[in-house]
């Protein structure tokens, strides 16, 4: 290593070693006792690394990809529902009570999440007497489970304004990747998702023992979704 001989007052010399991976200004070790002149060049240097240091530190924040914004959900507006087929009849149904987080960018669509818990025992399914089948073990055994819960791994765009949000989806304890497709429309101040998917009940274990057969009840359900949001 060089060093670089720096005059000072009285004939009084000191020795800056140059040392380039320290920073571009070096480190001061001083053999001599500095004047008041070179202390203040050395406190002129150690500003400039802060700087720098600062400068650095924001390039880096500011390059970090930005969070997506979460959706203010209209529950009121907002549904989630399916439909299913019963002795060759079809019959629809939905979920009273969710809960939803969507962090979601259109323009960014890989860096948003999506996640969802489903109050199963809300459930109806336009019958009275369905409707206290459906909570039974051998259905959705809501004792035992009372949510479903969906998170999402990962989201893509498929088509202009609509997406597909690949994840898990679990119901009964038994978790399962499912892919949403979703378009999203522009109401005013409102924008609109909606989406669905079809799921085989047999995957998550409802309808057990005598509803287990097909002849009655198909495997086929339809999940509909549609989410209002600010």
């Amino acid at each position: 290593m060089k060093n670089s001989v720096i005059p000072a007052k009285a004939g009084i010399q000191t020795y800056l070693p140059i040392d380039p991976t320290v920073g571009p200004f070096g480190k001061f070790l001083l053999t001599k006792p500095l004047d008041s002149g070179f202390r203040r060049n050395d406190a002129y240097g150690k500003s400039l690394r802060i700087v720098s240091y600062l400068f650095l530190i924001i390039g880096l924040t500011t390059s970090l990809p930005a969070a997506a914004k979460p959706w203010a959900i209209d529950y009121t507006q907002s549904h989630l529902g399916f439909t299913g087929q019963q002795s060759g009849a079809s019959f629809t149904g939905g979920f009273k009570h969710f809960e939803a987080t969507i962090d979601f960018d259109p323009a960014k669509p890989e860096s948003g999440k999506i996640t969802a818990d489903i109050d199963i025992t809300s459930i109806t399914a336009g019958d009275a007497e369905r409707d206290a089948y459906l909570p039974q073990s051998n259905w959705f055994d809501t004792k035992k489970f009372p949510k479903a819960a969906f998170a999402s791994t990962a989201i893509r765009a498929a088509a202009p304004n609509c997406f597909e949000a690949s994840g898990t989806l679990t119901i009964k304890g038994l978790a399962k990747p499912v892919t949403l497709p979703f378009c999203l429309t522009s109401e005013g101040e409102h924008s609109r998702a909606t989406g669905k998917l079809t799921l085989q009940r047999n995957d998550y274990q409802i309808g057990l023992g005598q509803w287990s057969s097909t002849d009655l009840v198909a495997k086929d359900v339809t999940v509909t979704v549609d989410i209002v949001a600010r």
